[in-house]
């Protein structure tokens, strides 16, 4: 049972002790709904201030992604003094988020809230499609009685009377409500407890809970049969569109709508829509208006109903935009739509069609092929491509359990429990003994012939070629009277192969290819055939309706138990394994060949079968409890708000407001939860700092990681936005696609979605704390990755303003969720500074922590190398030399290292000193020493801007690394130096003992002259072979470090 408490009481402030009340209620009613139900609770996003103390408060009682936010637009104000056109719109979306959740019980624990306030409490618009339950009230509900009794606000009190009376459910608790205002209620609607004290209400509430929600699960299977009832009581079916393909067009589907209508029609006034010039089915040119597709642009919204036959063709293109604009039930035929949708792209004009489609189904995963490669085919043999008209539709209906499987397996458990499963159905023909004998002379078989038959296109997926092969090691093939016959077209190279081997062969005139049959010749072969042999493999989710017409027309039907066929009545065909043995097959086909009995039978139950559970009867009552269903639950309600909106809304300030109004109440959905990255630098201008490089690596095992449930989402901001953008231009580059398939679009955020800050851009983080707040109210969890604390532990190091930065940004995001940090020093240094700055929170802080990767190969590394590179590395490699790696900026002990360096060189050593790392701040005067020194090119090497493949290399040429920073956050060239056997002398610092531990020698220098001491002292043991070895240096790669950020971000 899934329950919806709105507790707006609690926020309002108005009304403490209901507010108090109101939250026991939620308390206990979690606990009464436990494992085997749901509890939601709906906040309203208006009253910010309000939401993150409530998250707070319900911890540990429900699940922080079953806290709904909805939002009233901007300036609505309280009934007294507010906007009535902005307050209906409110109330429309509050209730279209309530709708959207499809509660099967809603309690309002009080209706006396917006007179002075900002909430909104209303069940007018649109009904839930479920009971509703409110708390009797009290003084403490609604305020003294004497202030309801007059003017504006009499008006109002009467009317919430009214409200009140028309609830399914009255919690009358004894010391909260008063029994006068009872009048008009009746009794049937109460629900009342004993006497209780005022210190034992919240135990009364409790009671009253777990007795509520009894009742209303006593009640659940009757009200829903009580919304049925309603329908139609007037004797007038609803008027119902039904767009799908129709006969003469070469479709199965339309065949099967053509048999569906007249069954269907015993429940609706039918319209059919099409996209072609005729329809040649007599039923539906006598008894249903023929509409075009251009008509019904015009008219759609008129329908009661409508019904869209989704299938994997050119004949359903125009559905997409139709279902988008006119929502209706969507019948998947097909589960796969990647060809369909092509065609919308090359046919029908609707540029980049798959990759839009492919993209908002299943992420940048399914772009691969397309943006790396260009391979359209493969990207559409892969993904189903199908979750638009899914996420469009007011309700599914599938022919087959395995493509409701598909769709928990690709979607979600979410998406799958919404689609109603109803046979493919199948009109049982009429048979009389002389049918067989005439088709057979309208095909030109001979009587005494034995015709096996396999009807359908001839593709890979119908496993063809296995038919043929059990048929050569068969005893039937040795009857010269036996013939195959695959009724079906041969469009590709598959068929074309095996048809050129038949023809070769010694059976060339005993096997035979119809190609396309027309509906007369198909029904002649179903009638003149002695056996079927209808193979599976690959399913997309398709429905196959061919073994159902062998089984309706009498024939002996063998299958395999795959994909759809798997759900065929054992007794309606003969069913090998999914992966069946060939002997199997043949056993199957010799059998049946020589035994006639067991060939009738086998034919009779499939007859009985198709009576029991495919006819157009049973089918076509499945179908209105479905569409009836669907639209009882008012999925789509978004459109609602936005029609209702337009109709009371003048200005375009106005609709402004209610587009932010909505984008967060109702977001668009996607089929998975997002990952949101922030990439926010990388994406401007990749500068290739420390910070970039985990930027990227993190960020491309994340693009490469089976997440299930999830999709990556790179997104970007900037001081002057607004929030946040989808950053799909800059991924499909990162990915290695040469051009742009996708635009970057605002982002939308749901509850569940996780956003997590990778990259470091203080002052961007900190103009969006307000946005990021939003994401969080509403059940975004937001996560940062801190690199360091180095600007405010160590702010001289620093430019002026970078401290002042650094503190607001740290400031922002310790609001949030948690954060990962690359060390654990730096994860100490964070909680030493939330101390410190007494940092408050309502919820815990979460800290964790992921080591950097150090597979320089899998950070998306930049090649190439300079004209000099060899030369450089061959001067690098001729004597000792000490490299470090890094930003070149003060706080990386540059200075001192080169001071040392120039004393050994004046003591007569010849060693040679190589930075790698580009120009940072506060260096002005150690940069002009570095560009004139004299030893410059020859002893002191400064590389400047270079690739990773040059990095590596220089790695590889180098004696030592020597890491003398006085401060960083992990420390990561010294992990890339024990990836290549480099020993490492590092500076004695915290979090370069936590790194390296015992594989570095470590120094500790206040002059040069104690550094210089120390180089030599290691480089006389390195010659003896005296030194820490690096070789052993434990690490993690990026897919290591990436799977610590989930670990943490999933728990």
């Amino acid at each position: 049972m899934k329950v919806l408490i709105d507790l707006q009481v609690a926020q309002t402030g108005t009304n403490p002790e209901a507010g108090k009340y109101a939250l026991a209620l939620s308390k206990a009613a979690a606990q009464e709904v436990g494992e085997n139900g749901e509890l939601l609770v709906l906040l309203n996003g208006s009253l910010e201030a309000t939401i993150d103390e409530l998250r707070a408060e319900l911890e540990g009682f429900i699940k922080q992604e079953n806290i709904r936010v909805w939002y009233a637009p901007d300036g609505m104000g309280s009934i007294c003094d507010g906007n009535p056109s902005l307050r209906k719109v409110a109330a429309h979306t509050r209730e279209a988020v309530i709708a959207e959740q499809e509660p099967d019980l809603v309690i309002l624990p009080s209706l006396w809230l917006g007179w002075a306030d900002e909430a909104v409490i209303s069940f007018d618009y649109e009904p839930p499609g479920c009971p509703i339950a409110t708390i009797l009230p009290g003084e403490s509900f609604h305020g003294p009685q004497k202030e309801l009794e007059q003017g504006r606000r009499g008006e109002w009190h009467r009317s919430l009377l009214e409200k009140l009376s028309r609830a399914d459910f009255v919690l009358d608790v004894p010391g909260l409500s008063e029994p006068e205002l009872c009048n008009g209620i009746p009794d049937t609607n109460r629900v009342r407890w004993p006497s209780a004290e005022a210190d034992q209400l919240v135990e009364a509430l409790q009671v009253s809970v777990r007795s509520l929600l009894g009742e209303a699960r006593s009640e659940k299977n009757g009200f829903a049969e009580k919304v049925m009832r309603s329908l139609n009581l007037d004797g007038v079916k609803p008027k119902l569109a039904f767009v799908s393909p129709l006969p003469p067009e070469k479709t199965g589907i339309g065949y099967y709508s053509a048999e569906l209508l007249p069954e269907l029609a015993h429940y609706y006034d039918i319209d059919v829509v099409v996209d072609q010039e005729q329809v040649s089915d007599e039923w539906i040119e006598s008894n249903c208006t023929i509409r075009s597709v251009e008509w019904f642009w015009k008219h759609g919204l008129e329908y009661d109903r409508v019904v869209y036959q989704f299938g994997n063709s050119r004949f359903h293109a125009h559905m997409w935009d139709l279902i988008e604009k006119i929502p209706g039930v969507a019948v998947i035929h097909d589960f796969y739509l990647g060809d369909a949708v092509a065609y919308r792209e090359d046919g029908a004009g609707k540029g980049l069609a798959l990759p839009r489609e492919l993209y908002l189904s299943h992420g940048y995963d399914a772009l691969k092929p397309i943006i790396t490669d260009g391979d359209r085919a493969e990207a559409i043999r892969l993904y189903p491509c199908s979750y638009s008209p899914i996420r469009e539709a007011k309700g599914v209906i599938v022919h087959s359990n395995h493509a409701r499987d598909l769709a928990r397996e690709w979607y979600g458990d979410t998406v799958a429990d919404t689609f109603e499963v109803i046979p493919h159905l199948r009109v049982l023909p009429e048979r009389h003994p002389e049918e067989k004998q005439a088709a057979r002379q309208r095909l030109g078989i001979a009587e005494d012939a034995f015709l096996i038959c396999s009807f359908g296109v001839v593709n890979k997926s119908k496993l063809n070629h296995r038919l043929y092969s059990a048929w050569c090691d068969s005893r039937v093939a040795n009857d010269p009277n036996a013939r195959i016959v695959f009724v079906g077209e041969t469009p590709d190279a598959y068929g074309q192969r095996l048809r050129s081997e038949i023809e070769g062969s010694s059976y060339s005139n005993r096997i035979s290819f119809t190609g396309w049959a027309d509906s007369e010749t198909f029904q002649d072969y179903l009638a003149a055939a002695d056996v079927a042999v209808q193979l599976r493999t690959n399913s997309r989710g398709e429905t196959s309706g061919t073994v159902l017409d062998c089984m309706a027309n009498g024939l002996a039907t063998i299958c395999n138990a795959h994909g759809s066929f798997a759900e065929v009545p054992d007794s309606g065909v003969w069913k090998l394994e999914d992966r069946f043995e060939e002997e199997d097959l043949i056993t199957a086909l010799d059998t049946l060949w020589s035994d006639h009995t067991r060939r009738e039978q086998l034919g009779v139950d499939g007859r009985e079968q198709i009576v029991k559970s495919y006819s157009p009867e049973f089918c076509s009552n499945r179908y209105f409890e479905a569409i009836e269903q669907a639209y009882s639950q008012h999925r789509r309600s978004r459109l609602n708000v936005i029609k209702t909106a337009s109709e009371v809304l003048d200005s375009a300030m106005q609709h402004e407001v209610l587009a932010a109004c909505i984008g967060n109440s109702l977001p668009v959905s996607t089929p998975q939860r997002q990952l949101l990255v922030d990439v926010t630098v990388v994406a401007r201008e990749d500068l290739r700092t420390g910070v970039q490089r985990v930027v990227r690596s993190i960020l491309s095992q994340l693009l490469d990681m089976d997440l299930p449930g999830y999709r990556i989402e790179p997104v970007y901001t900037n001081p002057s936005m607004d929030g946040f953008f989808y950053a799909r231009q800059f991924t499909q580059e990162f990915m290695g696609g040469e051009h742009s398939v996708l635009p970057d679009e605002p982002m939308e955020a749901h509850t569940g979605d996780i956003f997590l800050g990778l990259d470091l851009h203080g002052d961007g983080i900190a103009a969006q704390c307000g946005y990021l707040e939003g994401l969080r109210d509403r059940g975004v969890k937001v996560v940062f990755v801190v690199h360091d604390l180095l600007p405010v532990t160590h702010p001289h190091w620093f430019p002026g303003p970078e401290e002042q930065t650094f503190e607001n940004w740290l400031s922002c995001i310790t609001k949030f969720d948690g954060a990962i940090c690359v060390s654990q020093t730096t994860a100490d240094e964070l909680e030493k500074w939330m101390v410190s700055r007494n940092v408050e929170r309502k919820r815990p802080y979460r800290i964790g922590v992921a080591h950097n990767g150090a597979d320089i190969r899998q950070s998306v590394p930049s090649m190439g190398l300079p004209e000099d590179a060899e030369q450089v590395l061959a001067q690098i490699e001729a004597k000792p030399s000490f490299l470090m790696v890094g930003t070149v900026e003060p706080r990386k002990g540059v200075t001192q290292v080169l001071d040392a360096f120039e004393h050994l060189w004046q003591q007569g050593k010849d060693y040679s000193l190589v930075l790698v790392g580009k120009r940072g701040w506060n260096i002005e005067d150690l940069a002009d020493r570095l560009e004139n020194h004299p030893e410059k090119g020859s002893r002191l090497f400064w590389l400047q801007g270079i690739s990773d493949e040059y990095l590596e290399r220089t790695y590889a040429a180098s004696t030592c690394l020597i890491a003398g920073s006085e401060g960083e956050g992990f420390g990561l060239p010294l992990i890339e130096a024990a990836q290549q056997e480099i020993p490492i002398l590092a500076r004695d610092i915290p979090v370069f003992r936590e790194v390296a531990g015992a594989h570095a020698e470590y120094f500790t220098a206040d002059t040069a002259q104690q550094l210089s001491a120390s180089i030599d002292g290691w480089l006389n043991g390195y010659k003896m072979q005296r030194y820490p070895d690096s070789k052993g240096m434990p690490f993690l790669t990026w897919r290591g470090s990436c799977e610590k950020y989930l670990d943490f971000m999933l728990q």
